[in-house]
């Protein structure tokens, strides 16, 4: 983005604070808005890669460690269920917290390469609770999240546990798997009055997008949501991803140990988040008694040049409602930044996030993602109507963590 496109972004922005009556004042309060713009700008540190974070030594919104229990899956979800894929021989881990009605919205979350599904746990925790205090009397409209562990990640094996054959990691393979996931999912739990919306992290992103064409026929989905990567970066960054890959610790000590790392590096920026993302990443090597990465991404590499292959301009053309999420301003390549201003998608960017926005600002994200799908169905939950306002500010302090 050219210093004059920013300028000018800018001061749009100030002039529809202006005539929205909303600011970018931390130290006021203002309500959360109630509508949803085509691009939203907050303050939630500088942006990282798009596939896996690079260390950083930015300052971390953390909680010091304690030796209290760690949570456990329950305390977000409902069920969590493993999901045989028979042709493929695999066996998915699988999270779900129900709607509280037949016209509830559903998201469906994948996450990114070397993550797990309960990346979006605190979300899912979120994302209902904001539902619950603004639904007020009518608790009929609190959305359903549904989450699994993409092949050879977190919890989810091959069938045969003698012999794990999940060494595929092309882009057709977890669009595969999304898809049929997907269906069943829709299939056994959700109604037609269900609105269905695919949510995907990174990887997970570029899955869900390209997965749409293929689920175009299921009447239930409704919008497409994309959290931080960007065809054109992702490309980009590939070329230092091995190197960077070496670098990380090979075991740990102690469950907290991962997760110490994982705050001081700046991986994860929320240490209650981090509480139940983490773990789900290692798993205790008997033989040595330290705990390992489940997943090898250096095995994974032979891959990484197909897994973004036309994103962009696959996002534009997706046959649903769009909503890309970016942690900083200055990674929109050509295809998203001429569809953004043709208005094809709703732009929201976090400017202090780190990747994972879904962990680091879970609140705020769920308040975007809450006002996407209000927009897309026109209705707040409560029988009023969505007011759409091209642009409008967020302010901070309503949106905090």
């Amino acid at each position: 983005m050219s210093s004059f496109q920013r300028n000018l972004f800018q001061k749009k922005l100030r002039e529809a604070e202006a005539s929205l009556g909303l600011n970018f004042n931390e130290d006021e309060e203002a309500p959360p808005p109630t509508a949803s713009p085509h691009t939203i700008t907050t303050n939630c540190a500088s942006p990282t890669p798009p596939i896996f974070s690079n260390p950083t030594s930015s300052s971390l919104r953390t909680a010091k460690p304690t030796n209290q229990t760690l949570p456990t899956w329950d305390q977000f979800f409902s069920h969590n269920d493993n999901v045989t894929y028979q042709e493929k021989g695999l066996q998915f881990q699988t999270y779900y917290e129900p709607p509280s009605s037949s016209t509830s919205p559903v998201f469906i979350c994948h996450h990114g390469a070397g993550s797990s599904g309960l990346t979006f746990a605190m979300f899912t925790k979120q994302i209902r609770h904001i539902m619950e205090e603004q639904s007020q009397d009518n608790q009929d409209c609190i959305a359903g999240v549904y989450s699994f562990d993409a092949r050879g990640h977190g919890l989810s094996t091959s069938i045969d546990k003698d012999h794990d054959p999940v060494t595929d990691f092309g882009i057709d393979y977890f669009i595969d798997d999304f898809c049929y996931l997907t269906r069943r999912f829709i299939q056994e739990h959700c109604k037609p009055t269900n609105p269905v919306y695919l949510l995907g992290h990174s990887l997970g992103g570029s899955v869900v997008t390209k997965a749409s064409f293929s689920l175009k026929d299921l009447v239930q989905i409704k919008g497409v949501i994309m959290i931080d990567i960007v065809e054109e970066t992702a490309v980009r960054s590939l070329s230092g991803m091995y190197q960077y890959i070496n670098t990380l610790p090979s075991q740990f000590a102690t469950v907290q140990d991962c997760i110490d790392w994982h705050i001081k590096s700046g991986l994860v920026r929320d240490r209650s988040s981090a509480e139940i993302s983490i773990p789900s990443l290692i798993r205790l090597n008997p033989v040595t008694n330290k705990y390992q990465w489940i997943l090898d991404l250096r095995k994974t590499q032979s891959y990484w040049n197909d897994w973004f292959t036309s994103l962009s301009s696959q996002f534009i053309r997706a046959p649903f409602s769009k909503l890309l999420v970016l942690a900083g301003t200055d990674n929109l390549d050509k295809d998203l930044m001429i569809g953004q201003m043709q208005g094809k998608y709703q732009l929201v960017v976090f400017q202090d996030s780190g990747h994972f926005v879904q962990e680091d600002c879970s609140s705020r994200l769920a308040y975007t993602v809450m006002e996407f799908y209000q927009r897309t169905c026109g209705s707040a939950g409560n029988g009023s109507e969505v007011k759409i306002k091209t642009n409008w500010g967020m302010n901070k302090k309503s949106y905090q963590k």
